[in-house]
Formats: C-alpha cells, sequence, structure tokens
C-alpha cells in the first residue's frame, strides 16, 4: 500500500470514526438531557400531585369545619358542658364511666339508652350531612369538653373519647388543633379512612370535639388514575415507613416499598433518581404529602390496631411515590439515531472520495499542518511549519507561522493584562475595605460629624443632618453660623474653641443650635485641626445632643435644691457621718446649735471636734462596732455635745444606719433636738418639789419662801408650754412640706400599717381615697403582702429596717403594667425612726416618680442598640431580629413586621413578620393600613374602633386578622418612605399607649438608616463577589476559546484543500478562508469583550452586541456605511455568555454571507435587523437584505459548506431553537430561540 493510499485510508478512518463518536456524542448527548428534563419533570409531578391531595385533605377539613359552627352543635355541646361543670371532678369522671360501660355492655342499637345519642337532632344534623356526600363519611360524632358522647351518626365503640390519643391531639392542651387520625382500612365505610378530628371553640375556649371519618381514598384514586393517563408513569401514595396505601389494582396496605428503594428516596435531596427494578430502567420521583408532616395548626398519627381498623399509623408522613419507565421516555430518540444513522452513512460515502484525492494530493503537508495545529491547541506556541513551496500550500504555511506568531504575542499580552487586572483589584479592594470602614464609622457613629473650612461647612455626616433638620445641600459652602441661634452665639463658641485649640490642640464647648424648625437644642462641640500648624487646611468637628441630659440634669438639680430646703426648713438639727467618723452633711439648724458655720463642719471628725473629751473614746468604739457589722444599732441616744464656744449641750437623738447595695452600714443619718434647758428645768423643778416638801413640814414660816418658788414654777411652766407650742409650730410647718412635697411620702408604723401620706403619693401610685382606707387597716405583726409584692427580691432587706432600723435606698424599681395613671419607674428610700427603747417606731418612705428620666435612657439606649447592631450583624435578617429584640425591652413586640415598599411594583414586602395570626411575605400595597402609613408619612396610632372607622370610609381595607390594637410608624430616609414598622395586640385592647407610639417613632429614622445602610453593604458585597469569580472564569473561558480556534483551523484548512481540487485555486483562497476564520474568532473575541465590560459579568446586550458586530464586519470586508443602508430594530435583552458565543457565530456567518453575496451591483444595499423578546421570553431575530437571494430550487440546509452546516447545527442541536429562511426580494432568516438552556455561573 502506498503512501497516499495510506494516508487516504487514514483519512478515511478518522473521518468516519468522527462521524462514529460524533453520532454517540449527539445520541447520548440527547439522552442524557431527556433523562434530566423527565427528572426534573417527574418531581414536577409529584410536587404537583402531593400539592393537589395536600389542598383535597384541607378543603374536606373546610367542609367539616362548616358543621362545627351549627348552632344546633353550640346549644348541644353548652347544654352538656353545663352539666358535667356541676359535678365535682370526681363525679364527673364517675358519670361518665358508668355510662361508658353501660354503653359498652349493650348491643342492641335501637336501645333506649344509645338512641338518646343516636336518634337526637344532633345525630340527625350529622346524618344529614353524611348523606349529602354517600359513601364519604362513616361515623360522625360529637363529644363535649370532657370527651363525653353528645351525638353520633351510629352505635361507636365506647361512649368516653376523653382518654383516647385523638382527642387529646385536637385538645392540645386547651390550644386547639385539628388531629388527622390515620387508622387504615374501617369496615363502617368499607374502605381507607382518616379520622377528622376538629376542635369546636367558642371565643378561645374549646367546647366540644367533632370527629369525622372519611373514605379518603376514593377522591384520592380518581385524581391519581387520571394523572396515570395524562403522564407516562404511575402513581403511589405511601406512608413514610414504606407501606402502600394507594396503588391500581391492589388491597390498600396490602404491599410495601422495599427498603432499600425508600432508603434510596429517603436520602437524596433531589426527590428524584434512576434505579434499576425488575431488570428495567425507571425514574422514580417522591413527595411529601405537607399537611401530613407537621403543619402549622394540625397534628397527624394513629393507632396501630383496634377493634374495628386495621394497621394504623404510627405517626409516619404520608409520601406520593411516581413510576416512570425509561424504554418509554426515551422511545423518541429513535427517530433521531435513524436520522443520525442515514447521515452518517451519506457522510461515510462523501468521505471515501475526498479521503481518496487528498491522500494523493496533499496527504503529507495536510499532515504536518494538523499536527502543528494540535500544537498550539496545546498552548505550544513555538512551533513553525517548515515546508518550503511556492504554492498555495506553501503561502498557507507561511500564513500559519505568522498567525502562530501573533498567537503567542496575544497570549503574552493576555497574561500580561491578567498580571495588571490582578494588581488593579488588589489596590481597587484595600482601598475600598478602607472607604467602607470609614463610612462605616461616619454612619454608624451617633455623634454628628462635619469640617470647616475657613468658617464654611464643607462635610457633614448623617447624623449631623437629623440634628440640624438641613439637607446636605443646605449646608455644604455655607458658614458654619447657619446653625447657631445668633451671630454673638458664634463669635463665642470660635473665640473659646480656637484659644483651646491654641493652647491643647483641640477645643470643647457647651453651645446651643438653632435647627431649620426654629427649635433650639444643647449641643457638646468638639473640634481638632486638620494640621496644627495650619489652621486654614480646615478643622475637623463632632456635635452630641445632650438636650435631653441637660434636661434631666436640671431636673435633678431642682429636686437636690427642693432636699436641701426641707433641710434648710426643719426644726431640728439634721448631720450625717460616715462609717470614718467624718461629717458630710450638715443643715443650717445643726450649724446654729453647734456655733460653726457649715464650711467648718464638714469635712471634719465628728468625734474629735464635736464631743466633750470625756465621751470620744466610748462614743467612738460604740460607733465602729455598729460600722463592723455587730449588733448594735445607734437608735435613739442622748448625749453631750460641744460647741464652738466650749459650751456643753444636751442632744437627743435619733438615728438612721446608712447602708448601700450589699447591705453594709457605710454612715449614719441623725436627727437632733437641743433638750439642755428642758432638763435643767425638769431638775430643777424635780429638786425645788423636795426641797418645798421638806420646808413646807418643818415650819410655817416658809410659806413666804414657798409661794416664791411656786412662783417660779408658774413661770417654768408658762415657759414649757410657751416651748410646747413652738415644737407644734415647727411640726405644722414640717406637715405642711410633707403635704405640699412633689415627692411621695408616707410613714408607716413597725408592722407596715399607712398612718401618714402626702397626695404626691396617692398621684404615684394612682390610689383613690377609698383604696388608701385598705393600706390603713390595721396590722397586728410585721409580714409582707400583696401590697408590698411590687418589693420583689428587696422584700428580706426592707423586713430588716422595720425590725431592726436603719436605711436602705432602692435607685430605681420597674412597676408591673396595671393602671393607666400609675408611675411606671420609681425610686424609693426607707428610713426608720427609732424610739426610746431603741425599737422602730416609724418608718418613712420617699417615693420618686422617674418615669420620664427612665424613659428618656431607655430610648437613648435603645437607639445605641440598634446602630451598635448595625456593625455587629453579619446580614439584613440578624439585623431585623436585633431590632426586634431591642425594641422589646420598652415594648411589646409579639406581633411585630417590617415591610418594605417596591413604588415599581407598587408592592409591599414583608422581609420580617412574626405574628400570631397571620403570616404574609409580600402583598400589593393597594389601600392596605401599610400603604396609608407609607402615602401619609405619618405615624398612626389606632384600635379596633378607629380602624373600622377608616375602613368605612373608604381608606383603609382590612387585610388579615383584624387587630384590637395597632401601631405603625413610617421608615423614613430623608423625606423619603422606604417602609413600615408596627406592633399589633389580636387580645389587649389597651397594650399600647401614646408613649410607646413616641418611642417607636423616636427610633425609627435610625432604624431605616441601620436598613438602608445594610442594604448597602450587602449590594457591595454581591459585586465584589462577582468581580471576584470574573478572574476565575476569564483563563477558563480564553482556553476553551482557544481550542475552539485549533478545531476551526483544522476544518478549514480541509475546506481550501476541497476548493483547490474544485479548479478555485490561488492565493485568494486561503486569504478568503482565514478572513472567514478570522471573523468568527473576532466573534467570540467581541462575546467576551462584552462580558468583561458587562455591569454582572454574567450577561451580555445582544442589542450592543449586534451593532458592535456589524461595525467589525463592515471593517473586515472594506465597507462603508454610506454604501449599505442599515435599519436596526433592537431591543435590550440580556442573555448568557453560554447562549452568547454560539449566537454570535450564527449572527457573523449570516452577516458576512450578506456582504460577500446579496450585492454583487453596489445598488441601493439594504440590510434590516430586528431583535425582540415575545410575552413567553422567547427571543426573535429577523435579518433581512435586499439583495439578489437564492434560486427556488437550492435548499441551504443541504449545501455542504462549513458556514451553513454550522448555522443549522449551532441553532437546532446547540441553541435547541429554530431557524427559518425565505427568498423574496432577497434573503429573509428568521430565528427564534429560548434563553433557558444555561444557569447563571457569575
Amino acid at each position: 500500500m502506498n503512501f497516499a493510499q495510506n494516508q487516504s485510508l487514514k483519512i478515511f478512518l478518522t473521518g468516519l470514526l468522527i462521524i462514529t463518536i460524533t453520532i454517540v456524542v449527539i445520541y447520548n448527548y440527547y439522552y442524557s438531557q431527556t433523562l434530566k428534563n423527565e427528572l426534573h419533570h417527574t418531581k414536577f409531578i409529584v410536587d404537583e400531585y402531593s400539592d393537589r391531595i395536600n389542598q383535597l385533605i384541607l378543603e374536606k377539613v373546610k367542609t367539616i369545619k362548616t358543621i362545627t359552627v351549627s348552632p344546633i352543635l353550640i346549644t348541644a355541646l353548652d347544654e352538656s358542658n353545663d352539666y358535667y361543670s356541676l359535678l365535682s371532678e370526681q363525679k364527673k369522671n364517675a358519670e361518665i364511666q358508668s355510662k361508658d360501660d353501660k354503653w359498652q355492655t349493650i348491643k342492641d342499637q335501637n336501645d333506649p339508652f344509645i338512641l338518646k345519642y343516636t336518634d337526637n337532632m344532633v345525630s340527625k344534623y350529622l346524618m344529614s350531612q353524611q348523606n349529602n356526600l354517600e359513601g364519604e363519611y362513616g361515623e360522625i360524632f360529637l363529644t363535649n369538653k370532657y370527651g363525653s358522647l353528645v351525638a353520633s351518626t351510629a352505635k361507636l365503640t365506647t361512649l368516653a373519647h376523653g382518654h383516647k390519643y385523638w382527642w387529646k391531639g385536637a385538645f392540645n392542651n386547651s390550644e386547639g388543633a385539628v388531629f388527622f387520625d390515620d387508622r387504615g382500612y374501617d369496615e363502617s365505610v368499607g374502605g381507607y379512612v382518616l379520622g377528622v378530628v376538629v376542635p369546636i371553640k367558642k371565643g378561645d375556649e374549646i367546647i366540644g370535639i367533632l370527629k369525622a371519618n372519611l373514605n379518603i381514598l376514593g377522591s384520592i384514586s380518581e385524581m391519581i388514575l387520571v394523572s396515570q393517563n395524562e403522564h407516562l408513569g404511575k402513581l403511589k401514595l405511601i406512608r413514610s415507613g414504606g407501606l402502600i396505601i394507594f396503588e391500581e389494582g391492589f388491597e390498600p396496605l396490602s404491599k410495601r416499598i422495599s427498603s432499600k428503594s425508600l432508603e434510596k428516596l429517603h436520602s437524596t435531596d433531589e426527590h428524584s433518581y434512576i434505579c434499576l427494578e425488575q431488570n428495567d430502567k425507571r425514574v422514580i420521583g417522591i413527595s411529601e404529602i405537607e399537611i401530613t408532616s407537621g403543619y402549622e395548626g394540625y397534628d397527624f398519627g394513629g393507632n396501630f390496631e383496634s377493634i374495628d381498623h386495621t394497621k394504623g399509623n404510627t405517626r409516619e408522613s404520608w409520601e406520593l411515590l411516581c413510576y416512570r419507565p425509561i424504554s418509554i421516555l426515551v422511545k423518541p430518540l429513535q427517530s433521531i439515531l435513524s436520522n443520525l444513522l442515514f447521515i452518517g452513512l451519506l457522510l461515510s460515502i462523501v468521505l471515501a472520495i475526498i479521503s481518496y484525492i487528498l491522500g494523493n494530493r496533499a496527504a503529507k503537508p495536510i499532515k504536518e499542518i494538523i499536527e502543528l495545529t494540535d500544537h498550539i491547541a496545546t498552548g505550544n506556541f513555538d512551533s513553525n511549519i517548515t515546508i518550503r513551496r511556492k504554492d498555495e500550500i506553501g503561502l498557507l504555511a507561511e500564513s500559519f507561522n505568522k498567525m502562530a506568531k501573533n498567537l503567542k504575542d496575544s497570549m503574552i499580552s493576555i497574561d500580561k493584562l491578567n498580571e495588571e487586572i490582578n494588581n488593579h483589584k488588589k489596590t481597587e479592594n484595600l482601598l475600598h475595605e478602607s472607604e467602607n470602614r470609614l463610612s462605616s464609622i461616619f454612619r454608624a457613629a451617633p455623634t454628628g460629624i462635619g469640617v470647616v473650612v475657613n468658617r464654611n461647612i464643607k462635610f457633614v455626616n448623617q447624623r449631623f443632618i437629623e440634628m440640624t433638620g438641613y439637607s446636605a445641600e443646605e449646608l455644604i459652602g455655607k458658614n458654619a453660623q447657619i446653625v447657631y441661634p445668633s451671630k454673638e452665639e458664634y463669635n463665642r463658641v470660635v473665640k473659646y474653641k480656637y484659644k483651646q485649640i491654641q493652647k491643647y490642640g483641640t477645643g470643647t464647648i457647651e453651645t446651643k443650635f438653632l435647627r431649620k424648625d426654629g427649635s433650639i437644642i444643647e449641643i457638646l462641640l468638639s473640634s481638632t485641626p486638620l494640621d496644627l500648624d495650619d489652621l486654614s487646611k480646615g478643622i475637623t468637628f463632632t456635635t452630641t445632643d445632650i438636650t435631653e441630659r441637660k434636661k434631666i440634669n436640671k431636673m435633678l438639680i431642682e429636686e437636690r435644691d427642693k432636699a436641701q430646703q426641707y433641710l434648710n426648713i426643719t426644726a431640728v438639727m439634721l448631720i450625717s457621718v460616715n462609717s470614718s467618723g467624718i461629717v458630710t452633711l450638715i443643715n443650717p439648724k445643726g450649724c446654729e446649735i453647734l456655733g460653726y458655720t457649715k464650711e467648718e463642719i464638714i469635712g471634719k471628725d465628728y468625734y474629735d471636734n464635736f464631743l466633750p473629751l470625756r465621751l470620744r473614746e466610748n462614743m467612738r468604739d460604740f460607733a465602729m462596732k455598729v460600722f463592723s457589722g455587730g449588733k448594735e444599732s445607734f437608735g435613739y441616744q442622748e448625749n453631750e455635745i460641744l460647741t464652738k464656744s466650749g459650751e456643753e449641750k444636751l442632744l437627743a437623738w435619733n438615728n438612721v444606719e446608712l447602708k448601700d447595695a450589699d447591705g453594709k452600714i457605710i454612715g449614719v443619718l441623725s436627727s437632733a433636738e437641743d433638750i439642755t434647758e428642758r432638763k435643767k428645768v425638769e431638775e430643777e423643778n424635780k429638786n425645788k418639789s423636795v426641797e418645798l416638801e421638806k420646808q413646807f413640814v418643818k415650819s410655817e414660816k416658809q410659806r413666804i419662801a414657798t409661794t416664791i418658788v411656786l412662783n417660779d414654777l408658774n413661770e417654768t411652766t408658762k415657759n414649757l408650754k410657751l416651748e410646747i407650742f413652738e415644737r407644734k409650730q415647727a411640726e405644722n410647718l414640717s406637715s405642711a412640706v410633707i403635704k405640699d412635697s412633689p415627692l411621695g411620702i408616707s410613714v408607716r408604723d413597725k408592722f407596715g400599717t399607712l398612718i401618714l401620706y402626702n397626695e404626691a403619693w396617692k398621684n404615684i401610685w394612682d390610689i383613690t381615697d377609698e383604696q388608701v382606707e385598705s393600706y390603713m387597716i390595721k396590722r397586728t405583726e410585721l409580714e409582707m403582702n400583696e401590697k408590698d409584692s411590687y418589693l420583689g427580691k428587696y422584700q428580706t432587706q426592707i423586713k430588716e429596717i422595720y425590725e431592726n432600723g436603719g436605711s436602705y435606698v432602692l435607685p430605681e424599681m420597674k412597676l408591673k403594667p396595671g393602671k393607666k395613671k400609675r408611675s411606671e419607674w420609681i425610686m424609693q428610700s426607707f428610713y426608720a425612726i427609732m424610739g426610746e427603747n431603741n425599737e422602730v417606731e416609724r418608718v418613712v418612705i420617699l417615693t420618686s416618680d422617674i418615669s420620664d428620666r427612665k424613659k428618656a435612657e431607655i430610648k437613648q439606649n435603645t437607639l445605641y442598640n440598634i446602630s451598635n447592631a448595625l456593625i455587629t450583624v453579619d446580614n439584613l435578617h440578624e439585623l431585623y431580629i436585633k431590632i426586634r429584640e431591642h425594641l422589646g425591652n420598652v415594648l411589646d413586640t409579639t406581633n411585630f413586621y417590617i415591610a418594605l415598599y417596591d413604588e415599581e411594583s407598587d408592592m409591599i414586602s414583608l422581609p420580617y413578620d412574626v405574628d400570631k395570626k397571620d403570616d404574609y411575605e409580600s402583598f400589593p400595597a393597594g389601600k392596605t393600613l401599610t400603604n396609608y402609613i407609607i402615602k401619609t408619612g405619618k405615624p398612626l396610632f389606632a384600635n379596633r374602633k378607629f380602624l373600622d372607622k377608616l375602613a368605612k370610609q373608604g381608606e383603609v381595607e382590612i387585610v388579615g386578622t383584624p387587630s384590637l390594637s395597632w401601631l405603625g410608624v413610617p421608615l423614613k430616609i430623608g423625606n423619603k418612605v422606604m417602609g413600615v414598622i408596627a406592633v399589633q395586640s389580636y387580645d389587649n385592647p389597651d397594650l399600647y399607649t401614646k408613649d410607646d407610639l413616641e418611642i417607636l417613632t423616636f427610633v425609627s429614622e435610625e432604624i431605616a438608616l441601620a436598613i438602608d445602610r445594610k442594604q448597602t453593604d450587602e449590594r457591595i458585597k454581591r459585586n465584589l463577589n462577582e468581580k471576584d469569580t470574573l478572574l476565575r472564569e476569564l483563563y477558563h473561558r480564553t482556553k476553551n476559546n482557544m481550542q475552539i480556534i485549533s478545531s476551526m483551523l483544522r476544518m478549514q484548512s480541509r475546506s481550501i484543500e476541497n476548493k483547490s481540487l474544485s479548479g478555485n485555486t490561488g492565493i485568494e483562497i486561503v486569504h478568503e478562508s482565514f478572513d472567514e476564520v478570522i471573523n468568527k474568532i473576532k466573534a467570540m473575541s467581541l462575546v467576551h469583550q462584552k462580558l468583561y465590560q458587562a455591569k454582572d459579568l454574567s450577561h451580555i446586550n445582544l442589542k450592543e452586541y449586534i451593532t458592535d458586530l456589524i461595525k467589525l464586519l463592515m471593517i473586515s470586508f472594506g465597507i462603508r456605511s454610506e454604501k449599505v443602508s442599515l435599519n436596526l430594530d433592537l431591543e435590550d435583552i440580556l442573555v448568557l455568555i453560554d447562549f452568547a458565543v454560539p449566537l454570535g457565530l450564527v449572527l457573523n456567518e449570516l452577516i458576512s454571507n450578506v456582504f460577500k453575496h446579496a450585492f454583487p451591483n453596489n445598488d441601493e444595499d439594504e440590510i434590516t435587523i430586528r431583535l425582540y423578546k415575545d410575552n413567553d421570553n422567547t427571543i426573535n431575530i429577523h435579518l433581512s437584505d435586499n439583495g439578489v437571494g437564492i434560486p427556488k430550487d437550492i435548499k441551504l440546509e443541504n449545501v455542504n459548506t462549513m458556514g451553513l452546516q454550522t448555522v443549522f447545527n449551532l441553532i437546532e442541536y446547540q441553541l435547541k431553537g429554530e431557524i427559518t429562511y425565505k427568498s423574496d426580494k432577497g434573503l429573509k432568516w428568521d430565528i427564534e430561540l429560548k434563553d433557558n438552556l444555561h444557569h447563571e455561573r457569575v
């Protein structure tokens, strides 16, 4: 065999092998695609019919629920429940058990006792419902809330049902749930039974249970049999344990799915797979019936055996299986295989002829070109063709070497470009991260931040805009004086601030800002220059709104001043000494008694400076024992003190220990009364009385002296009366102070009985005069009752005050919700007053209403926590959870949702919704209450009456379960409403107040900003992920395109040889061939160019691609734009890269043919291209020209040219589309494609 024959044989065998492989690959491709589609179709079938069965069961439940609302049933249940409710628990159980025993012993269904339940009004009503759907129901019976039978359509096995699992499942711990009793085959209906057990409610209370046994397979089997006629397959309804509930031609529960198949079905996530059963491959799909697997508000189960039921459910769910033989599914492929074999036979004959000719003419040169082409395809661009011939083959070799060199240069350029892109990407990422951090700090900062240059504002953050009420445009470029209330205040701040900057490098000052709405806010302003050496470069500043803080400080100062006034006007000495013996407090009366000024007393050692020397050591030792926690107590004392003048005065002391939060004594608060004169008078009176008695006995002569003494006594008595009057005046003054004090003051005896109170105390607790009487009921022993329950864990410490004396301060206490006017937060101080026997006589309680202060703190804390959550959470869903969590510390968020409005679609979505009644993901805006807030842009606090009024006026339409109390606030960014945040109550109309609306409004703007920022962050993350994926995809796609280039060059070389044999020789053939290849490469390169320039890096715009492709081809063919009229009607249609590359090759071929063949005369040439998409997402491309067209007897699909064969093959086989043409005043091409073959990868 000579070389040429050998080459011809090789070419023939190679071509034959390629044809065979191509046929096998094409057939396998269609085979795999068919199986893949049928797997999805099988999953669709089981999902569709499982959903239909689910809906069928729900419809059955709805039908049964309509029975439960019948007044006949409600009346009968009320009568039965009332009868049993009068019995004790023991008698009730005995009564039901007795009736049940009697019921089971009676076999005659016509017995009067049986007929009492099977032939009453309720049972007749149930029978009528049973007869309406003949053959569908078995027994229907009704029990009361104690499980005792009320009525039944037939005699049941038992009368008592409260102990049964299905009754307990429906009762559901008084919550109520629909229970499905899957008990298998039932003799009463002669079929498969599903018992539907429905609780009957009156208000929120369950008053009875209705059970209806359904012959469920009647409707389900009809549905399954119909589906088997519509689809190529067989459906089976099974339990998850494997028992077959329904299969055509078999008794229910008589067969079981193999455990191996069941395990395979339950282990796959795709719900469908291919298996080999009984020597036949099948596609099997499975789908669970949702309502049987833990559907909310429903329960599903059964009992394995009972008297008249067999093979009951053991807590298994229902599942639907679909069996579809693959042999039937792939039958349509037989015709494709036949066509492929016929085409292969024809190609083999043609190939034999061509291979014989090529083998004799160009075996060796072609072989060398093909081998070197393969080298280039693998990335080896250093190969060169060494053929030295001056014919077309030589020119081809020279052109081939040039192309290899150009490809090598291109690859080097691509590598450099990739490296530059990577470096640029790293730099861009670092800059982006830095910008994100800085932007995040500015957005999340709770203070206003800005920059001022030459007293003009250059930058402010969102918080500063919110503080001042101006927009960014109104502030940027303006003089900073715009936010100050006056020029004088502005100059004062500037002057003081610059002095601090020059001295310390930064400046801080409190000032006032004038908001845009005219209101004044208090501001803490801090400024730092960008460059200390050059202040003209600008100054950064931060502003903190301290308005609320100033108000609170002012209130505290006022409270302190009032307390100080009370100390100043009291008629007794008040002094406080700490555990080190240092005086920490003294009132004016104390200064008067001691003879010192306040400054001379505060901070001095009490024992060393204000006690006589003889008492100091003993008094200090006693005090130290008390402070160290010994059993001693200061209590009531009388002792002398030393005044500034050195005079000693006798004082009567009432002492109260001061304790810290741990109960440790840290000081003593004492009130003292100067009794020096009183003691002297008492002593003198005592001595004088004794002396008078002696003198009166001894002698009458002393009468005169006695008279004188009596006169002295009268004078003394007069002085005592005067002293008593003054003390009463002091007491009246103290009473007036108590009465008018804003503090709640109450006094109790040692057993806790209320003795004295003022009006402020009543107002804080919202107590009427009649209710006060219950507090003043005499207690005979110290015992905390329900009125003291608010003390909670502090009861032990307060009880100790009543028993042992001392004092205790509760800095803050939240009261349980109750009366509307009752204070929400209070602060209490307890002080014990000791008697002469050193026992507690009275306990004074000072109560302050701190609700306003706490609300301000809670608002600020909530605002801070939400701002902080923006930084700590990873995604929007976590942010929504944190928002609800923090708002839950302020108000009830049991029923809570965040709604976002899409203006383009006029839809409202609920990205976060927690609700006991309703479950929505989205709904049309319409006239919903949420949209009402969005349109008005105002907060709304509404009760049921107001909501009904809005609905009646046509302002809103109630969607979902009506609420008794609804509170909603718009989420605003600037003046634009982005959504709504709302809470509601279905059972408590008084759950929310206007204070809650104020709090929610206060934080809503921060919530809106937080959501907007997090949405922006997530968009940025998505964009970065897309760009990262691009660099990984770039090399893969370029490599694939190089392989395509290699294949096209191989095919083109054969085409060149074929043309040379047919007589069209010459160098023009080579150039023409390579021009075609280059155009195809450009068409694919243009796809990658558009892909790289696309925003989402996954799609290209066909409109832009076609426009640019025509320009490239006109340049390639040397056609000027004025010679050809282009009519382009193109829609913006985005397609994936896997779709765009083959479509680009098709358009390149068709448009190139127009430029090459359509216009030989170059006279009024016109090309029209139309691109659009139908309603069913079909992409249509119409390409036409007014050229010479083609002869009518030529069929282009049969023309054996690589270009046209590529067009038809790519459209029909790779793109799964349709292509037609028509020759009428030119050539017209119509292409229809479905853009659903590929999935987005980037």
